[in-house]
């Protein structure tokens, strides 16, 4: 009953957050939607649950051979989820009529102007679409990402032809 009860806390708190996220998007702004930042949330939370019934709770025992095999199953997956979720937290960007403002987990912000776009293609294996630039930069941005539809309609205002589409 205990851990039924702990289990409601954290959809409790799952729910808040997921709130949190969705407060505030607007037209103009990239990022991922709030089922993919949910998935993480939770993901990473099942992590967090696994550690605390395993070794809080003395449900595996440290001086059984599966110990570290336990260990090495849940560092892989915390840290695994964990990136999923700061990704899905710190990827956004917004657009005007004029440029794109991208950040990604690995990237700091940069504002790329629609002027120097050279060409977008979609790459199906990997589901992003790749923006090149005439200066020979690449971005990438993700089929998952929400507000792709309204930058694609400001691009067309540019008369940039989008290539390969789904």
């Amino acid at each position: 009953m205990q851990y039924f009860i702990e289990f409601l806390a954290i959809l409790t708190l799952l729910a808040f957050i997921s709130y949190l996220f969705t407060k505030g998007a607007k037209d103009g702004k990239i990022g991922y939607n709030i089922y993919f930042k949910d998935f993480a949330f939770v993901a990473f939370l099942v992590g967090i649950l696994l550690f605390y019934i395993g070794l809080i709770k003395n449900v595996v025992n440290p001086n059984r051979s599966d110990f570290i095999a336990f260990l090495a199953l849940l560092a892989l997956f915390l840290f695994g989820e964990g990136y999923m979720f700061l990704e899905s937290i710190l990827t956004k960007g917004s657009f005007n009529n004029d440029s794109l403002s991208y950040q990604s987990l690995f990237k700091r912000e940069r504002e790329y102007k629609f002027s120097t776009i050279k060409s977008i293609t979609y790459n199906p294996n990997l589901t992003w679409y790749i923006i090149e630039y005439k200066d020979g930069k690449k971005l990438r941005l993700s089929e998952y990402l929400t507000g792709l539809n309204r930058l694609w309609k400001v691009l067309k205002k540019h008369n940039i032809i989008l290539k390969d589409f789904p």
